[in-house]
């Protein structure tokens, strides 16, 4: 069996195309991508679904596959929809977000509906606010209201002053560390 680099994670990538990380949805996945290769080089019709995805940040294919996405998203105004495309960002949904955090509340032995009674700045919190923000692109409202954590504007505070507490970085490593432990699996079965 062969093991996934470290740095590998596809489980994010099959998640936004709505696959599983197993034997079919990589087969499935890649089928997926065959074909839009085929559309690319032949000049064929671009899937919805295919522009939702660089609306939330992903898009594989040449500079100018995505610049032909971005045409494609413009409004008659000639303003664009959702995300501008001018950055490919490292983005995911909510639905990303809730798996990283139900992970990181597995680790740290916290269950969901212990979060409300939590203080709104306890360092299990912030960690897990911090994953969330690196790897996704939920905003910190949606942080705020999920982890019981209070304003925004907290979020983003206790976020800035994560580096700078050694507690809330052996947290996140812990979390980090989970997340990356099922991304060693042969990507072929």
């Amino acid at each position: 069996m062969r093991k996934r680099p470290r740095w590998l994670k596809s489980d994010w990538v099959l998640g936004e195309a709505g696959e599983a990380d197993t034997g079919q949805g990589r087969r499935a996945y890649r089928m997926a991508l065959e074909k839009r290769a085929v559309e690319e080089r032949g000049g064929g019709a671009i899937e919805e679904g295919m522009l939702e995805a660089l609306r939330r940040g992903w898009c594989f294919g040449s500079e100018e596959f995505r610049e032909a996405l971005v045409e494609k998203m413009k409004k008659s105004d000639g303003s664009v929809r959702a995300n501008n495309g001018s950055a490919i960002k490292r983005t995911h949904s909510e639905q990303e977000a809730e798996r990283l955090i139900a992970i990181g509340l597995k680790v740290l032995e916290i269950s969901a509906a212990d979060l409300p009674k939590q203080p709104k700045g306890i360092a299990e919190k912030i960690a897990l606010a911090s994953v969330a923000r690196q790897r996704t692109s939920v905003t910190n409202a949606w942080l705020a209201e999920r982890l019981s954590m209070g304003a925004a504007s907290r979020v983003s505070r206790y976020c800035g002053e994560a580096a700078g507490r050694s507690a809330i970085q052996k947290l996140t490593k812990r979390i980090e560390m989970a997340i990356g432990e099922n991304l060693y699996l042969d990507f072929d079965r």
